[in-house]
């Protein structure tokens, strides 16, 4: 996924980040909730557009109620699109989560992060 994925930013003008749940001692089998937390595995900017971060989020952790469209789509095993506001761009924030599956099972969620865009005609 993540060995070609600069172009799936390019054309969608948005920062894509990947989510993995951290589990207590890898269990698997333990559901998702809305307290679960998460961490960020991967992080590609657009080159076509201005980035949403600063900085690479590679390794933050987040809980479930910091990102509740990404718990929301790991735990409905669904798409799940919104706005949200972000503390760290302090602007509202386009995001579409999506449920990354392997082997019939959800094992991630990636995130698809759009700021505003102005269109000039």
């Amino acid at each position: 996924l993540v060995a070609t994925w600069n172009m799936l930013a390019d054309f969608c003008f948005s920062d894509l980040l990947l989510f993995v749940p951290l589990r207590d001692d890898h269990d698997e089998t333990q559901p998702v909730t809305e307290d679960s937390r998460f961490i960020v595995v991967g992080h590609v900017r657009p080159s076509t557009t201005q980035t949403l971060y600063r900085h690479d989020l590679i390794g933050e952790e987040v809980t479930g109620e910091e990102r509740p469209l990404v718990a929301r789509s790991m735990m409905r095993e669904e798409i799940i699109e919104g706005d949200i506001i972000l503390p760290a761009v302090r602007e509202r924030v386009r995001v579409l989560c999506i449920p990354v599956r392997y082997e019939g099972r959800t094992i991630a969620v990636l995130s698809r992060e759009q700021g505003s865009i102005i269109v000039i005609i």
